[in-house]
Order: C-alpha cells, then structure tokens, then sequence
C-alpha cells in the first residue's frame, strides 16, 4: 500500500524552494521510515543532510536532525541513547522557540517514560508538550493522546482510555500517519489482552472479550502487513502466543516463543525473556512436559533483572507457581504464589499513583 503521509511530504518537498525547510521535511520522511523500521533509507536520508551541514546554520534543522536520529535509535531497541539525542534536540527547540519539533521530542521521551515506568519525568514532559503542542502538529498529538490512552488502559481505566485512542486515532488520520496508526492498533491489542490475562491469573472479574482479543490480535497483524510496517516484527508474534495461551492452544504457543526468543536482544526487548520463559514453561506443564517445563521455569527465574517491571513479575511468578503446582512440588507452588501476591500489591500501588499524577495534568 503506498503511504498517503510519504506522498504528502514528498509532494512538500517538490514544491520547497527554502533548503532549510527542505532539510526538516527531508528529516520528517527519515523519522517516518524509523518508526516504520526501513532502517537503511532512513539512515540514508539523515546522513545525507548531515553532509549537507545546514543544522550548523540552523538551530529548526539541528533540532530535526537530533530528533531524527533519536528516532532511529529508538526504533532499533536503544531508548537511552535515544534518549541523549530527543534531549539535545528538546534543549535546542526550547532555545530557538521550534514548537512544533520540541513538542514531537517530549512526546516521545514521555512515551519513553511510560514504558518504563518514570512517573515524574513523564508528567513532566508531557505537561511541557501539551503546552507547546499546536492544533497542528499531527505526530505530536498522536503520540501525546495514544501514551496517555496507555496509561489509563494500565491503569484499568478503560472508558478515559478509548477516548485518547480516539483522540490519536482522529490526529493518525488526519495526517494520514499510517504507522503511527499501526503502533495504536498494536498497542491496544496488547493492553486488551494483558487485561484479560492478569484478570484470570487473579481470578477476577473476566469480561469475556476473548473473541474481540483475538480479532484484536489479527488486525493488528494484518494492518502492519498491509502497510509493509516492520517495526514490531518480534511483538506481534508475540502477541499472537498470548492469545494462544489465553485460548489453550499451547503448542502453537511454544512453536512462536521459541523462534522469537532469540531476536530479542537484538530489538532492545530483552527484558521480555524471564517472562516469555515463564509462559512457555506453563504451556510445556499443560501438556505434561514436565521436565521442559523445570528447565524453563529455572532459566525463567535467573533472567529476571532489575528492569523487570511488578505486573510482569506478578505474570511471572503466578506461571511459575501453577507450573511447579503440576510437578507436585506444592510447596515451592505456595512460595511463589505469595511473591506473586505482593508484585500485584506493588503493582496496584503503581496504579494508583500514577493516576493520581495524571489527573493532575491539564489534559481536558
């Protein structure tokens, strides 16, 4: 399918007779193929107007070519550095007043916070963004709208969430942003189904969307494929073993968790593996392989790391309690049943505060 939002900057271009602008629009077509994971011509196009040498005259093109290649570095799984580069370009919008890509970079340090967890910094910035944020700025609104839907849907909020997906998708639409779209059909079939999922690991209230998680799940394959978007080649997948677990097909779980494993690391996603490790050890107890089941549950505790967020250790640990439940081994089933309890402790805790933090925001 060709892309409405290329055509329109590529038409921008052709028209453009100010180098400067020339160079930023340049720069809006290399941030788009980034986030649609056609690495190589974005990398072309950056290195291209950094030969040219106009952000050493230009404080709006020096701001759109640290923004550019943050997001190329955040699209390759390298949020920290990524992060270096949005807070070069922010200081430098901030200095020469450059609104429109100012907001775009806090936007999208606040997304990096969402993902991990920085309260604080993320009110923060995105309090600042909305204050500069123009009716206009398409990508700056989609990507405000779409993090604060997040964090309500996290947070089980589930009617303040669609209404920020509807505000993201309307600004997706109107700028024809075909990939941001994408990563908002993705990432609501994400938080739909881990909704579902930790309800029944809780043995909580379950709505009974398994039909509308599954359908969830396709479209989002099938947009992405559609639009030739290969940025969430690892997570799709991935979300489709979810819904496999969630509907006991078990072995089709295993087969996609094992062929994805290893591409982790490579897409900054390494945090996943304890818990994928978990999932797969679960499915393996389900269908009476025990001994896999044991070597997984194993290497499933010694990958936990410090970036492990508490709802995914809640995931984690509840997988590992049923699976030793299995193998008979009630005790330790018990031991880890009660750290299970006290990451969703944690995790309510978490919950509780960060609504608190953005209710706070000035986002009516």
């Amino acid at each position: 399918m060709n892309s409405r939002f290329l055509e329109r900057l590529s038409a921008l271009i052709g028209i453009s007779t100010d180098p400067y602008d020339r160079a930023c629009l340049n720069l809006e077509v290399a941030s788009y193929l980034a986030r649609r994971g056609d690495h190589a011509d974005s990398s072309r196009i950056v290195q291209a107007v950094r030969n040219e040498g106009l952000h050493l005259l230009s404080p709006r093109v020096s701001a759109g070519l640290n923004f550019a290649e943050g997001m190329q570095l955040h699209c390759s799984g390298c949020d920290p550095e990524a992060r270096v580069k949005w807070s070069r370009c922010i200081a430098i919008a901030r200095s020469s007043r450059s609104n429109e890509v100012l907001a775009r970079a806090l936007a999208w340090v606040a997304f990096c916070d969402y993902t991990t967890l920085r309260i604080d910094s993320l009110v923060k910035c995105l309090s600042e963004a909305i204050s500069v944020l123009d009716k206009g700025n398409y990508e700056g609104r989609a990507r405000i709208n779409m993090t604060l839907a997040q964090i309500y849907h996290l947070c089980g909020n589930f009617e303040r969430a669609l209404e920020f997906y509807n505000r993201s998708r309307l600004a997706c639409l109107e700028s024809s942003d075909d990939v941001m779209l994408a990563a908002l059909i993705h990432n609501m079939a994400w938080l739909r189904m881990s909704a579902i999922r930790n309800e029944r690991l809780r043995e909580i209230f379950v709505r009974g969307e398994n039909n509308i998680m599954e359908l969830a799940s396709e479209s989002a394959r099938n947009y992405e494929s559609l639009i030739g978007s290969k940025a969430f080649d690892a997570m799709t997948p991935l979300l489709g073993a979810q819904v496999d677990i969630i509907q006991e097909r078990y072995a089709d779980a295993i087969l996609i968790i094992s062929d994805r494993l290893q591409d982790l690391s490579s897409q900054g996603l390494s945090r996943l593996s304890a818990t994928l490790l978990a999932d797969r050890a679960y499915c393996r107890a389900k269908l009476a392989d025990y001994i896999g089941a044991r070597s997984d549950v194993l290497a499933a505790i010694d990958s936990i790391s410090s970036e492990d967020h508490a709802d995914d250790l809640a995931v984690l640990y509840e997988r590992v309690s049923r699976v030793y439940k299995y193998i008979g081994e009630t005790e330790i089933s018990s031991q880890y049943n009660l750290k299970a309890e006290s990451m969703w402790e944690i995790f309510d805790s978490f919950q509780r505060r960060m609504l608190l933090a953005i209710d706070c925001l000035d986002i009516a």
